[in-house]
Protein backbone atom coordinates (compact mmCIF):
# COMPACT_ATOMS: atom_id res chain seq x y z
CA UNK A 1 0.00 0.00 0.00
CA UNK A 2 1.64 3.58 -0.89
CA UNK A 3 2.81 5.33 2.41
CA UNK A 4 0.46 8.26 2.44
CA UNK A 5 -2.56 6.21 1.88
CA UNK A 6 -1.21 4.03 4.69
CA UNK A 7 -1.41 7.39 7.08
CA UNK A 8 -4.51 8.43 6.22
CA UNK A 9 -6.03 4.99 7.77
CA UNK A 10 -3.83 4.38 10.75
CA UNK A 11 -2.78 8.82 12.15
CA UNK A 12 -4.00 9.47 15.08
CA UNK A 13 -6.07 12.68 14.39
CA UNK A 14 -6.57 15.51 16.82
CA UNK A 15 -10.69 15.61 17.84
CA UNK A 16 -10.22 19.64 16.95
CA UNK A 17 -11.47 20.08 20.47
CA UNK A 18 -9.54 23.29 22.36
CA UNK A 19 -8.76 22.38 25.33
CA UNK A 20 -7.24 25.95 26.50
CA UNK A 21 -9.08 28.51 24.78
CA UNK A 22 -11.09 29.26 28.54
CA UNK A 23 -7.93 30.62 31.07
CA UNK A 24 -10.89 30.06 33.63
CA UNK A 25 -10.57 26.14 32.90
CA UNK A 26 -6.98 26.01 33.43
CA UNK A 27 -6.96 28.10 36.65
CA UNK A 28 -10.10 25.72 38.10
CA UNK A 29 -7.61 22.19 36.80
CA UNK A 30 -4.81 23.46 38.34
CA UNK A 31 -6.68 24.13 41.72
CA UNK A 32 -8.01 20.56 41.53
CA UNK A 33 -4.55 18.83 41.06
CA UNK A 34 -3.38 20.61 43.94
CA UNK A 35 -6.52 19.62 45.37
CA UNK A 36 -7.99 22.60 46.74
CA UNK A 37 -11.05 21.74 44.76
CA UNK A 38 -12.59 18.32 44.73
CA UNK A 39 -14.69 18.70 41.85
CA UNK A 40 -14.33 20.07 38.72
CA UNK A 41 -17.37 19.95 35.56
CA UNK A 42 -16.33 20.76 32.02
CA UNK A 43 -18.56 21.25 28.38
CA UNK A 44 -18.18 21.71 25.79
CA UNK A 45 -19.39 24.75 23.89
CA UNK A 46 -19.62 25.65 20.05
CA UNK A 47 -18.41 22.09 19.26
CA UNK A 48 -14.55 23.58 19.11
CA UNK A 49 -14.18 24.60 22.71
CA UNK A 50 -14.57 22.84 26.41
CA UNK A 51 -15.29 25.71 29.08
CA UNK A 52 -15.05 25.04 32.23
CA UNK A 53 -19.08 24.50 33.94
CA UNK A 54 -17.93 24.84 37.57
CA UNK A 55 -15.71 23.76 40.20
CA UNK A 56 -15.91 23.37 43.99
CA UNK A 57 -15.41 21.95 47.67
CA UNK A 58 -18.98 20.70 48.44
CA UNK A 59 -18.23 17.22 46.90
CA UNK A 60 -19.94 15.27 44.86
CA UNK A 61 -23.95 16.43 45.85
CA UNK A 62 -22.24 19.72 44.90
CA UNK A 63 -20.94 18.53 41.68
CA UNK A 64 -24.76 17.32 40.74
CA UNK A 65 -26.47 19.65 41.72
CA UNK A 66 -23.89 21.73 38.69
CA UNK A 67 -25.33 19.73 36.90
CA UNK A 68 -27.91 19.56 34.23
CA UNK A 69 -30.24 16.87 32.50
CA UNK A 70 -29.27 18.49 28.94
CA UNK A 71 -26.24 18.38 27.92
CA UNK A 72 -22.80 16.43 28.60
CA UNK A 73 -20.13 17.16 30.89
CA UNK A 74 -16.76 15.85 31.05
CA UNK A 75 -16.14 16.00 35.28
CA UNK A 76 -13.18 14.75 37.68
CA UNK A 77 -14.05 13.53 41.08
CA UNK A 78 -11.92 13.50 44.01
CA UNK A 79 -12.33 9.75 46.37
CA UNK A 80 -10.56 7.88 49.20
CA UNK A 81 -10.21 4.34 47.93
CA UNK A 82 -8.23 1.90 50.49
CA UNK A 83 -6.61 5.15 52.46
CA UNK A 84 -5.27 6.63 48.95
CA UNK A 85 -6.35 10.14 47.32
CA UNK A 86 -7.64 9.02 43.97
CA UNK A 87 -8.98 10.92 40.91
CA UNK A 88 -11.70 9.89 38.53
CA UNK A 89 -13.08 10.76 35.32
CA UNK A 90 -17.16 11.19 35.50
CA UNK A 91 -19.26 11.70 31.83
CA UNK A 92 -22.34 12.25 32.27
CA UNK A 93 -24.60 12.77 28.98
CA UNK A 94 -28.02 13.97 29.59
CA UNK A 95 -31.15 12.04 29.29
CA UNK A 96 -32.27 15.17 27.00
CA UNK A 97 -29.20 15.50 25.36
CA UNK A 98 -29.68 15.89 21.50
CA UNK A 99 -28.20 12.64 19.25
CA UNK A 100 -25.37 14.99 17.64
CA UNK A 101 -23.90 16.55 20.93
CA UNK A 102 -24.07 13.17 22.58
CA UNK A 103 -22.04 11.55 19.10
CA UNK A 104 -19.78 14.19 19.08
CA UNK A 105 -18.73 13.96 23.28
CA UNK A 106 -18.26 10.24 22.43
CA UNK A 107 -15.77 11.75 19.30
CA UNK A 108 -13.99 14.30 21.98
CA UNK A 109 -13.84 12.45 25.24
CA UNK A 110 -10.21 11.73 24.98
CA UNK A 111 -9.63 15.84 24.47
CA UNK A 112 -11.88 16.55 27.01
CA UNK A 113 -10.61 14.65 29.55
CA UNK A 114 -6.76 15.00 29.10
CA UNK A 115 -7.37 18.12 30.98
CA UNK A 116 -6.79 16.03 34.24
CA UNK A 117 -4.89 12.90 35.11
CA UNK A 118 -7.53 10.29 36.60
CA UNK A 119 -7.65 6.21 37.88
CA UNK A 120 -10.19 5.50 35.99
CA UNK A 121 -12.94 6.92 33.99
CA UNK A 122 -16.60 6.41 34.62
CA UNK A 123 -19.54 7.14 32.10
CA UNK A 124 -23.39 7.83 32.86
CA UNK A 125 -26.64 8.02 30.77
CA UNK A 126 -29.33 8.50 32.83
CA UNK A 127 -31.19 10.86 35.23
CA UNK A 128 -30.11 13.21 37.36
CA UNK A 129 -31.65 11.74 40.14
CA UNK A 130 -30.32 7.74 39.03
CA UNK A 131 -26.90 9.13 39.37
CA UNK A 132 -26.21 8.62 43.42
CA UNK A 133 -23.04 8.38 45.33
CA UNK A 134 -23.73 5.31 46.15
CA UNK A 135 -23.64 4.21 42.67
CA UNK A 136 -20.84 5.98 41.99
CA UNK A 137 -19.12 4.71 45.02
CA UNK A 138 -20.28 1.12 43.87
CA UNK A 139 -18.48 1.48 40.47
CA UNK A 140 -15.42 3.09 42.01
CA UNK A 141 -15.17 -0.07 44.14
CA UNK A 142 -15.77 -2.66 41.51
CA UNK A 143 -13.29 -0.62 39.24
CA UNK A 144 -10.56 -0.71 42.42
CA UNK A 145 -11.95 -4.24 42.91
CA UNK A 146 -12.40 -3.16 46.92
CA UNK A 147 -15.45 -3.25 48.73
CA UNK A 148 -17.75 -0.42 48.70
CA UNK A 149 -16.74 0.41 52.44
CA UNK A 150 -13.04 0.99 51.50
CA UNK A 151 -14.88 4.08 49.02
CA UNK A 152 -15.51 7.90 50.09
CA UNK A 153 -16.31 10.16 47.32
CA UNK A 154 -14.94 13.57 48.45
Amino acid sequence: MDPTKKALYTDKRASGLATDADPNLTTAADSFKEGSHNWIANKIVNSKSLNLHGSGTGGFQELLSALTDDDVYFCGIQATVNGKAKVYHLGYVGPNTNGMKKGKASMQKNAAFSVIDAHGELWYDCDLVELTADRVTQDIARMAAVGADQVQLA
